[in-house]
Protein backbone atom coordinates (compact mmCIF):
# COMPACT_ATOMS: atom_id res chain seq x y z
CA UNK A 1 0.00 0.00 0.00
CA UNK A 2 2.99 2.27 0.52
CA UNK A 3 3.73 2.16 -3.22
CA UNK A 4 0.21 3.11 -4.28
CA UNK A 5 -1.60 -0.27 -4.63
CA UNK A 6 -5.37 -0.20 -4.19
CA UNK A 7 -6.43 -1.18 -0.67
CA UNK A 8 -8.76 -3.97 -1.91
CA UNK A 9 -5.88 -5.90 -3.47
CA UNK A 10 -3.69 -5.48 -0.43
CA UNK A 11 -6.43 -6.72 1.89
CA UNK A 12 -7.08 -9.77 -0.34
CA UNK A 13 -3.38 -10.67 -0.33
CA UNK A 14 -3.15 -10.29 3.46
CA UNK A 15 -6.23 -12.48 3.87
CA UNK A 16 -4.63 -15.21 1.73
CA UNK A 17 -1.41 -15.10 3.72
CA UNK A 18 -3.33 -15.44 6.97
CA UNK A 19 -5.21 -18.48 5.64
CA UNK A 20 -1.97 -20.17 4.56
CA UNK A 21 -0.41 -19.67 7.95
CA UNK A 22 -3.37 -21.23 9.79
CA UNK A 23 -3.78 -24.30 7.52
CA UNK A 24 -0.12 -25.35 7.38
CA UNK A 25 1.01 -27.25 10.51
CA UNK A 26 4.39 -26.33 11.87
CA UNK A 27 7.22 -28.60 10.78
CA UNK A 28 8.88 -30.42 13.64
CA UNK A 29 12.34 -31.75 13.22
CA UNK A 30 12.79 -35.19 14.75
CA UNK A 31 16.09 -36.85 15.45
CA UNK A 32 17.03 -39.57 12.94
CA UNK A 33 17.48 -42.19 15.65
CA UNK A 34 14.06 -41.70 17.19
CA UNK A 35 11.38 -43.94 15.72
CA UNK A 36 7.72 -42.95 15.94
CA UNK A 37 5.41 -45.36 17.70
CA UNK A 38 3.12 -45.61 14.64
CA UNK A 39 5.84 -47.06 12.36
CA UNK A 40 5.62 -50.55 13.87
CA UNK A 41 2.05 -51.24 12.65
CA UNK A 42 2.98 -49.74 9.27
CA UNK A 43 5.87 -52.17 8.99
CA UNK A 44 3.57 -55.08 9.83
CA UNK A 45 1.06 -53.85 7.25
CA UNK A 46 3.84 -53.60 4.70
CA UNK A 47 4.93 -57.18 5.43
CA UNK A 48 1.33 -58.37 5.15
CA UNK A 49 0.95 -56.57 1.82
CA UNK A 50 4.12 -58.21 0.48
CA UNK A 51 2.97 -61.63 1.67
CA UNK A 52 -0.40 -61.12 0.00
CA UNK A 53 1.31 -60.03 -3.21
CA UNK A 54 3.51 -63.15 -3.23
CA UNK A 55 0.54 -65.46 -2.58
CA UNK A 56 -1.53 -63.82 -5.35
CA UNK A 57 1.40 -64.08 -7.78
CA UNK A 58 1.77 -67.78 -7.01
CA UNK A 59 -1.96 -68.34 -7.56
CA UNK A 60 -1.84 -66.54 -10.91
CA UNK A 61 1.20 -68.54 -12.06
CA UNK A 62 -0.46 -71.81 -10.99
CA UNK A 63 -3.70 -70.90 -12.81
CA UNK A 64 -1.78 -70.03 -15.97
CA UNK A 65 0.13 -73.30 -15.84
CA UNK A 66 -3.10 -75.25 -15.33
CA UNK A 67 -4.80 -73.44 -18.22
CA UNK A 68 -1.84 -74.11 -20.51
CA UNK A 69 -1.93 -77.80 -19.61
CA UNK A 70 -5.70 -78.03 -19.92
CA UNK A 71 -5.76 -76.58 -23.42
CA UNK A 72 -2.66 -78.36 -24.69
CA UNK A 73 -4.75 -81.20 -26.14
CA UNK A 74 -6.98 -78.76 -28.05
CA UNK A 75 -3.98 -76.94 -29.48
CA UNK A 76 -2.46 -80.23 -30.63
CA UNK A 77 -5.64 -80.96 -32.58
CA UNK A 78 -5.41 -77.60 -34.29
CA UNK A 79 -1.76 -77.95 -35.15
CA UNK A 80 -1.87 -81.54 -36.39
CA UNK A 81 -5.07 -82.16 -38.41
CA UNK A 82 -6.40 -85.69 -38.80
CA UNK A 83 -5.64 -87.29 -42.16
CA UNK A 84 -8.51 -86.97 -44.60
CA UNK A 85 -9.35 -88.29 -48.02
CA UNK A 86 -8.31 -85.00 -49.64
CA UNK A 87 -4.85 -85.29 -48.10
CA UNK A 88 -4.17 -88.65 -49.76
CA UNK A 89 -2.18 -88.40 -52.99
CA UNK A 90 -4.11 -89.36 -56.12
CA UNK A 91 -2.64 -90.52 -59.39
CA UNK A 92 -2.53 -87.79 -62.03
CA UNK A 93 -5.81 -87.40 -63.94
CA UNK A 94 -7.88 -89.44 -61.46
CA UNK A 95 -9.04 -86.62 -59.17
CA UNK A 96 -12.59 -85.33 -59.12
CA UNK A 97 -13.39 -82.99 -61.97
CA UNK A 98 -13.76 -79.42 -60.84
CA UNK A 99 -16.74 -77.53 -62.28
CA UNK A 100 -15.81 -74.87 -64.76
CA UNK A 101 -17.24 -71.40 -65.02
CA UNK A 102 -19.05 -72.19 -68.25
CA UNK A 103 -20.68 -75.30 -66.74
CA UNK A 104 -21.84 -73.31 -63.72
CA UNK A 105 -23.30 -70.55 -65.89
CA UNK A 106 -25.10 -73.04 -68.17
CA UNK A 107 -26.65 -74.98 -65.27
CA UNK A 108 -27.70 -71.75 -63.52
CA UNK A 109 -29.20 -70.45 -66.79
CA UNK A 110 -31.20 -73.68 -67.19
CA UNK A 111 -32.51 -73.41 -63.63
CA UNK A 112 -33.59 -69.82 -64.16
CA UNK A 113 -35.23 -70.64 -67.49
CA UNK A 114 -37.21 -73.52 -65.99
CA UNK A 115 -38.42 -71.32 -63.12
CA UNK A 116 -39.70 -68.72 -65.62
CA UNK A 117 -37.05 -66.06 -64.97
CA UNK A 118 -35.99 -65.80 -68.61
CA UNK A 119 -34.37 -62.36 -68.57
CA UNK A 120 -32.12 -63.37 -65.67
CA UNK A 121 -31.29 -66.60 -67.48
CA UNK A 122 -30.26 -64.62 -70.58
CA UNK A 123 -27.95 -62.46 -68.45
CA UNK A 124 -26.31 -65.52 -66.88
CA UNK A 125 -25.94 -67.30 -70.24
CA UNK A 126 -24.21 -64.21 -71.66
CA UNK A 127 -21.32 -64.85 -69.26
CA UNK A 128 -20.35 -68.10 -71.05
CA UNK A 129 -17.16 -67.33 -72.97
CA UNK A 130 -16.54 -68.16 -76.59
CA UNK A 131 -13.72 -70.51 -75.56
CA UNK A 132 -15.90 -72.54 -73.16
CA UNK A 133 -17.01 -75.98 -74.42
CA UNK A 134 -20.55 -75.16 -73.25
CA UNK A 135 -20.87 -72.16 -75.57
CA UNK A 136 -22.96 -74.04 -78.18
CA UNK A 137 -25.48 -75.28 -75.59
CA UNK A 138 -25.66 -71.83 -74.04
CA UNK A 139 -26.29 -70.24 -77.44
CA UNK A 140 -29.13 -72.71 -78.21
CA UNK A 141 -30.78 -72.01 -74.85
CA UNK A 142 -30.38 -68.26 -75.36
CA UNK A 143 -31.99 -68.52 -78.79
CA UNK A 144 -34.96 -70.46 -77.36
CA UNK A 145 -35.43 -67.94 -74.57
CA UNK A 146 -35.21 -65.00 -76.96
CA UNK A 147 -37.83 -66.59 -79.24
CA UNK A 148 -40.14 -67.06 -76.27
CA UNK A 149 -39.69 -63.46 -75.17
CA UNK A 150 -40.38 -62.22 -78.71
CA UNK A 151 -43.47 -64.39 -78.88
CA UNK A 152 -44.68 -63.01 -75.54
CA UNK A 153 -44.24 -59.43 -76.70
CA UNK A 154 -46.09 -60.24 -79.97
CA UNK A 155 -49.04 -61.55 -77.95
CA UNK A 156 -48.59 -65.27 -78.40
CA UNK A 157 -49.32 -67.58 -75.48
CA UNK A 158 -46.22 -69.21 -74.11
CA UNK A 159 -46.23 -72.40 -72.08
CA UNK A 160 -43.99 -72.57 -69.00
CA UNK A 161 -41.75 -75.28 -70.48
CA UNK A 162 -38.62 -74.01 -72.21
CA UNK A 163 -38.74 -74.25 -75.96
CA UNK A 164 -42.47 -74.69 -76.47
CA UNK A 165 -44.36 -71.78 -77.99
CA UNK A 166 -47.96 -72.08 -79.07
CA UNK A 167 -49.67 -69.71 -81.48
CA UNK A 168 -52.79 -67.80 -80.30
Amino acid sequence: MEQGAPPEEALAILDRINRLDVSAPPLALEPATARPASSVPAARASRAAWALLIVLSAVIVAAAAFAAGAFRGDVALLVRPAPSVAALPLPPGEGPALPRRGENALSRGRQLAQSGRWREALAVLATVRVTDPQKADADRLRADLQKQLIAMSAGAAVSPAVGSVSAP
